[in-house]
């Protein structure tokens, strides 16, 4: 799990709402990146209902997919926000981690 400072909170999601950045498209998941003010990365996992109805999964799924930002941002100073797709019910951690890794390196 990312520590309390790398976590993008809601109130900060919302502003960068307004914001432009940088999105990338996988088969399991879409990466908006924007710049950050700081000398660390943050990051969000967005998880709808529709994705996953029960959030005992979709909570498996969040902390699923911070683990591989975790190892995959590591030296960046980027806002990263994921939102899953549903067919990501089906990947495995691997899969997931080599998407994440693909989709922060290619933004």
């Amino acid at each position: 799990m990312l520590a309390k400072k790398n976590r993008l909170s809601s109130n900060e999601m919302r502003i960068l709402k307004n914001k432009k950045g940088v999105s990338c498209n996988g088969s399991y998941m879409r990466i908006v990146v924007y710049p950050s003010d700081v000398n660390y990365s943050k990051s969000a996992v967005v998880v709808s209902k529709k994705v996953a109805p029960r959030a005992v999964d979709r909570n498996r799924l969040r902390r699923q997919v911070y683990a591989c930002i975790q190892r995959a941002i590591v030296g960046q100073s980027k806002i990263y926000i994921v939102y899953l797709q549903k067919n990501i019910r089906g990947a495995t951690n691997v899969q997931i981690c080599d998407e994440v890794q693909a989709l922060c390196n290619k933004a």
